[in-house]
């Protein structure tokens, strides 16, 4: 019934339902992280201040604690390591490193390395707290625990330059990513040196993982459903009237660490493909399952060919080049007069199997009237016809069907550029010409 063209066709409606929806979402997809590319902008140094802020909480806290006394080595104090060189008074800063590891962890999460305070004194006591305290830490200043300048070891260790003159327009610095000389672990460092009466009495030194950076625009595409990147190079790719591309200096960093925040059209593409083809799968599932529906209701209940009004409502426009088949089962009345109705319908039931059978799924064949059928067949070969007419004779002749012999008439008409009433006129003059002739024959029109 026409199914594998319905099936072809719902292919390319698909096909164009895809490429249209791909269109359209990839447009406001596209517009929609062109709006986060500014925004996430914002975010990223809006969160970097916010670090820089809950690192400078350090100094109020340090000037305003209570100092404890320690001896020398290493004592630990609610969770932080502190490392003393010799008995003195230590102030008591470990709720503050804490609530400062808290508060970074709360927009980094496991991108924190670790945290250090070097503290010094007037004398030759010094002080530093770890969280957490590695080998590292332990090598290095086990070797030199006696040393006045722990400050200045421990930024030569980190890799970086003696800071005072660094900091004449921000009080703290984010260095370049660097690898740790110990560790061999990539990192970058929030170096904080704090004061009091203008004197440097210490320094803190937050490490962070390299690429906490590109993990805050994960966390971003994460919660808004965007799909940007950050890079420190410059795309490739970058269009006037297509503003994707945005540039950020963050504080306080070395005056090359620019960023470039863009579209991830890889990842847009992906996503709107993957989008596209679900919503294309639905829209071609729905359109089977309606022509499944509409071909279950355009069936006749009793022999399962179409119904006519079906037929002349929904295909008989579209019919201009077949061939019009028509059969007609003989003396069909006497079988309903000598058997009754029940025998007569199961004979049009079988006989509506057998003519189901004898043709290709794209024919079509309609039960037109009690017992006379049409079958509409994509062949113009009158030979190909001719023996097509002639096997569905043959097949319901020679079947035995409710313990009797049923013969058909068939009149067939292969004519090209005429339209179906006409080609069905000439049909039925053949048919009539089978009957006259005594039944169980076909009869081509001439």
């Amino acid at each position: 019934m026409t199914l594998n063209n319905d099936i072809v066709l719902i292919v390319k409606k698909g096909m164009i339902f895809f490429v249209l929806s791909f269109a359209i979402i990839f447009y406001f997809f596209t517009i929609f992280n062109m709006a986060k590319v500014n925004e996430a902008s914002e975010v990223i140094k809006q969160k970097i201040n916010n670090i820089y802020d809950i690192v400078r909480q350090i100094t109020p806290f340090y000037l305003n604690t209570d100092d404890v006394y320690m001896k020398s080595g290493i004592s630990y104090v609610n969770g932080i390591a502190v490392m003393v060189n010799e008995d003195h008074d230590v102030r008591s800063i470990s709720t503050a490193i804490n609530e400062v590891e808290k508060n970074i962890r709360e927009i980094i999460y496991d991108d924190l390395w670790g945290i250090a305070v070097i503290q010094r004194t007037d004398t030759t006591a010094n002080t530093a707290h770890f969280k957490p305290l590695r080998e590292v830490h332990i090598d290095l200043n086990s070797q030199g625990l006696h040393d006045e300048n722990w400050i200045e070891r421990i930024m030569e260790n980190e890799n970086l330059s003696y800071p005072y003159n660094d900091f004449s327009k921000c009080d703290l610095k984010l260095t370049e990513n660097y690898i740790e000389n110990f560790s061999n672990e990539k990192i970058r460092s929030i170096f904080y040196p704090f004061y009091e009466n203008r004197k440097l009495i210490g320094v803190v030194l937050i490490d962070i993982k390299h690429n906490f950076i590109e993990n805050l625009i994960d966390n971003y595409n994460y919660e808004n459903h965007s799909k940007i990147e950050i890079s420190d190079k410059k795309p490739i790719y970058e269009f006037d009237f297509l503003p994707s591309v945005k540039k950020i200096k963050l504080p306080c960093t070395p005056i090359k660490s620019e960023y470039f925040i863009t579209i991830d059209w890889l990842s847009v593409i992906s996503w709107v493909l993957v989008y596209s083809s679900i919503l294309s799968l639905f829209f071609m599932a729905f359109e089977y399952s309606r022509k499944l529906i509409n071909l279950a209701i355009s069936k006749d209940k009793m022999t399962g060919l179409m119904r006519r009004d079906v037929f002349e409502r929904c295909y008989k426009s579209k019919q201009k080049d077949c061939a019009v088949i028509i059969v007609d089962i003989d003396n069909f009345k006497l079988i309903n007069d000598n058997h009754g109705h029940l025998i007569g319908d199961d004979v049009i039931r079988k006989v509506s199997r057998i003519l189901l059978n004898s043709i290709r799924i794209d024919d079509i064949a309609i039960r037109w009237g009690g017992e006379e059928f049409v079958i509409l067949l994509d062949i113009y070969n009158e030979d190909e016809i001719a023996k097509r007419a002639e096997s569905i004779r043959k097949q319901i002749a020679e079947n035995t069907i409710s313990g009797m012999i049923v013969t058909v008439s068939i009149g067939v008409c292969i004519s090209k550029d005429i339209p179906f009433e006409a080609k069905f006129k000439h049909a039925d003059d053949a048919l009539y010409q089978a009957k006259k002739n005594g039944r169980n024959q076909v009869v081509c029109y001439a």
